[in-house]
């Protein structure tokens, strides 16, 4: 078969006599089947995997002689690629296949993610005869078409570079490094990064030539590939286990506190178990002393500095200090729910009185509430411009955490003015 694209309304067509009904695929083959709105919605429209789907009839000779393979292809990419069969002969299907104009069988039409969310038009589709009909092929030319999300990570970042090219510290948040001597991404790597939001896990990649690197996490080159999982408190796991996909997955989500996209197992079944969020902690942490900055920021990687008018009980600003505290902790309940309930950084508030080498440092206004992500084990920062509102501040902190806000290096050490004695 010859793939082409899609959306062009290039469709397989097959005539074929009616034969007597067989079923070509069972629920212990590795072909996801569709029987009823809400399979397609779970195997097609709410995954970030690419998706082949093949629109078939039973009775058709060319679809049951393409079954070995398309089932082989199912197993092999079981895990990277959604592998899906739906059969138009059945009544709950005859509305999908009408509306994704399937005359012929087998259709074969491949979904890549960025479609969505109605997946009205396919990303390719195959030609009578003019396709692979045999396992390799099929596997070999959907493992061509992944989606990756994986960045790869240098010492030194040319300008006009990708922008999937980035320094190890462009980037902050919870990060998986794959230390590779292979040219291009694996399949299974390239797997995981459309598994989790950017806004939970940051893939990386680290080719073997990038000594630096290497020899920053201690990485022995003759022993590649390796996978390190970086936590925001500055924490390094390295995967013990077999690479693949499931086992990989797991690890992640056990030391992340993060799920991937959910299994469809877990959604049908009515006993199953949802894994709990951490509860939220709406605790603004006041901080008075340098020590206590240090406490604050050291356990994380990532912290979210608001410096505050000094407090007058017989003035406005008292008011607008617990206004602005207030607004802080929505902000961090907006993280805790993108998160999933992990932490992905501190947040804590100061008291101008004490602020000013921090404003002087960090050129942060005066007068109003400032702001300032900052990476005192990376020494790194960067302030807050814009309006201090819910979404403002908390959409900019996202892009701060996710690396498409870059921080700023900075010189020396940080300081504190006297520690203020009055409470809000």
């Amino acid at each position: 078969m010859h793939w082409v694209q899609v959306g062009f309304g290039a469709l397989l067509l097959v005539l074929q006599a009616i034969q007597p009904t067989l079923a070509l695929y069972s629920k212990s083959d590795s072909v996801l089947l569709v029987n009823s709105p809400q399979d397609w919605k779970r195997h097609v429209v709410d995954t970030q995997k690419l998706v082949a789907v093949e629109f078939f009839a039973p009775w058709c000779g060319h679809c049951q002689r393409l079954a070995p393979a398309w089932k082989k292809a199912a197993q092999n990419l079981k895990g990277l690629v959604n592998v899906v069969g739906v059969d138009c002969d059945d009544e709950a299907n005859k509305p999908l296949c009408g509306y994704h104009g399937i005359q012929g069988f087998p259709t074969i039409k491949v979904f890549p993610p960025e479609l969505k969310p109605d997946k009205k038009t396919p990303g390719l589709s195959a030609k009578r005869g003019q396709g692979p009909r045999e396992a390799k092929p099929i596997v070999d030319h959907l493992l061509s078409m992944m989606p990756s999300k994986v960045q790869f990570v240098k010492t030194e970042v040319k300008p006009g570079a990708s922008k999937r090219v980035v320094s190890l510290d462009d980037f902050l948040g919870t990060k998986v490094l794959s230390f590779t001597t292979k040219p291009t991404t694996a399949p299974l790597y390239k797997a995981l990064s459309t598994s989790f939001s950017p806004s939970h896990v940051i893939f990386g990649e680290v080719k073997d030539t990038e000594a630096s690197i290497l020899d920053h996490f201690g990485i022995d080159a003759s022993k590649l590939p390796q996978v390190l999982l970086l936590k925001p408190d500055g924490n390094t796991e390295t995967f013990e286990g077999k690479l693949g996909y499931e086992s990989l997955k797991t690890w992640i989500e056990e030391n992340v506190g993060a799920e991937s996209e959910p299994k469809v197992e877990a959604k049908k079944s009515a006993g199953g178990t949802k894994k709990e969020k951490n509860p939220f902690d709406p605790k603004v942490t006041r901080v008075s002393t340098l020590k206590e900055l240090q406490t604050a920021c050291t356990r994380n990687a990532l912290c979210a500095i608001a410096v505050l008018p000094t407090s007058d009980p017989s003035q406005e600003v008292e008011t607008e200090n617990v206004v602005s505290i207030s607004l802080l902790q929505e902000v961090k309940k907006m993280a805790y729910e993108k998160n999933n309930g992990a932490e992905s950084m501190v947040f804590a508030w100061m008291d101008a009185a004490i602020a000013n080498p921090i404003i002087d440092k960090f050129n942060l206004v005066t007068g109003d509430p400032a702001l300032v992500a900052l990476s005192m084990a990376k020494k790194r920062f960067r302030p807050y411009i814009g309006v201090w509102d819910k979404e403002s501040v908390g959409n900019w902190l996202e892009n701060v955490k996710t690396g498409r806000v870059g921080l700023w290096e900075y010189d020396g050490e940080i300081a504190l003015g006297s520690p203020v004695k009055d409470e809000l």
